[in-house]
């Protein structure tokens, strides 16, 4: 009998070890595996993040743009009520010149 009182002979020894070289062999293909799928979803991670960013920068670019077109706007409504003045500055004098008695609304 071993020193541990176990009895178990040397065949059930090496059996109990090459299935526990089995079982390791296994567990680090696992591990393997699982690595790889971490790499890959760090990897989405990463693209995830960029394309956050990129969105961004068209949410900012957008805004820009927004902020643009509204001056442009205001811009155009401006020069408009200009040339709607001069139009009924001449209008009047032409009136005036007829012996109208017209005036702009």
């Amino acid at each position: 009998m071993p020193l541990g009182g176990d009895p178990r002979t040397n065949e059930e020894i090496y059996d109990a070890i090459t299935e526990l070289r089995e079982r390791v062999s296994r567990l680090e293909e696992r591990v393997d595996i699982l690595s790889k799928e971490v790499e890959a979803i760090a990897t989405i991670k990463q693209d995830i993040a960029m394309l956050s960013q990129k969105l961004d920068d068209l949410d900012r670019k957008f805004d820009d743009f927004k902020d643009m077109y509204i001056k442009q706007l205001a811009s155009n409504h401006r020069m408009l009520k200009f040339v709607l003045m001069l139009i009924g500055m001449v209008l009047s004098f032409v009136a005036a010149m007829f012996g109208l008695h017209w005036k702009p609304p």
